[in-house]
């Protein structure tokens, strides 16, 4: 494998975990995002329609009360359209419960309110009649005997809200189950990434640290002893191993080119040889050729010498003959 390949893997695999890790993280903020809008949007608005429904139940008792105690038919009145104005108020609270209804379990304790409120409704109804009729002691009678329909939706109303309570406590649980579940995959993914880039980095170093400090010592080798045989050590397909290669390969061509010139160097030399050993022979020709034109002068001039002396005679001669002629007449 290529140093490059290995550098682009490292790099998307730390790429590919932080990805995953934000990926992750992301999912998980989209489901806490939701936990939160379903306690925003249902637990919380359901609480707050209970409360407004007890309230105005609760309240709309004080006038029921009061309107029993009431002399004047006019206060009575007004205490009667005070109770059904409150009234009003908790059935509509009920009413828009619905459509956050989020099981049966909560549908059935919607239910039982909305039936306790009717009975105590139809109850208030008959102690409202007959407490305008002045029956006043059978309206604190029918009075009393609401208080287990009174007591009940009490009770419902607090169980209801109670349960809310217990959805708004699972969703929170959720949430931070979600939160807490997103940390500790988020570190185990950053742990993974981490550990995988970490090996692969570890990996690639020590590749290229052995491969350069080979390659140095080979080169120093070289540089010191001029040792033409070294070679370098490849291992893989790598860069490294390519530059290896070629290295070795120019290697190849110099010891080839040293061997070359060592062979024409002993041709260079063999010919000098051959020279050499013409010139000796020159030399020892010219010197006999010397010595021959030494002795060949010598002769000459020896003859020189004979031939002026055959001269001087010849001279001699003539002259004894010419003195001699007229010796010759005369006689």
């Amino acid at each position: 494998m290529t140093i490059a390949k290995r550098l682009i893997i490292l790099m998307c695999v730390a790429i590919l975990g932080l990805a995953a890790v934000g990926g992750y993280c992301l999912l998980q903020i989209e489901e806490i995002k939701t936990n939160v809008r379903e306690v925003a949007s249902n637990v919380l608005p359901s609480l707050k329609l209970i409360e407004r429904a007890e309230v105005a139940y609760f309240r709309a008792r004080a006038p029921m009360i009061r309107h029993i105690s009431q002399p004047s038919q006019e206060e009575k009145l007004l205490d009667e359209k005070l109770f059904e104005a409150r009234m009003s108020e908790a059935r509509q609270a009920l009413q828009d419960y619905e459509k956050h209804i989020s099981s049966d379990k909560d549908r059935a304790y919607l239910e039982t309110s909305k039936k306790l409120l009717e009975e105590f409704a139809r109850g208030a109804t008959k102690v409202f009649e007959l407490s305008r009729n002045q029956h006043t002691d059978e309206a604190r009678k029918l009075n009393s005997q609401l208080r287990a329909t009174i007591d009940a939706l009490a009770k419902n109303f607090m169980e209801h809200a109670g349960y809310n309570h217990e959805l708004a406590a699972e969703e929170i649980t959720r949430i931070e189950a979600a939160g807490q579940r997103a940390i500790n995959v988020s570190l185990g993914l950053l742990a993974v990434c981490a550990a995988s880039v970490l090996g692969l980095a570890i990996t690639t170093y020590r590749h290229v640290t052995h491969s350069l400090s080979a390659m140095s010592a080979t080169f120093s080798q070289i540089e010191t002893q001029l040792d033409f045989t070294q070679r370098l050590p490849i291992s893989g397909s790598d860069e490294i191993a390519t530059t290896s290669g070629a290295f070795n390969r120019l290697l190849d061509r110099l010891q080839q080119s040293f061997r070359d010139l060592a062979s024409r160097s002993q041709d260079v030399n063999q010919a000098a040889d051959r020279v050499a050993t013409a010139a000796t022979e020159m030399s020892s020709a010219s010197t006999y050729q010397s010595e021959s034109a030494s002795s060949m002068a010598a002769t000459i001039e020896e003859l020189t010498v004979s031939i002026n002396h055959v001269a001087d005679r010849a001279r001699e001669a003539n002259q004894l003959a010419e003195s001699s002629s007229p010796e010759d007449s005369a006689s």
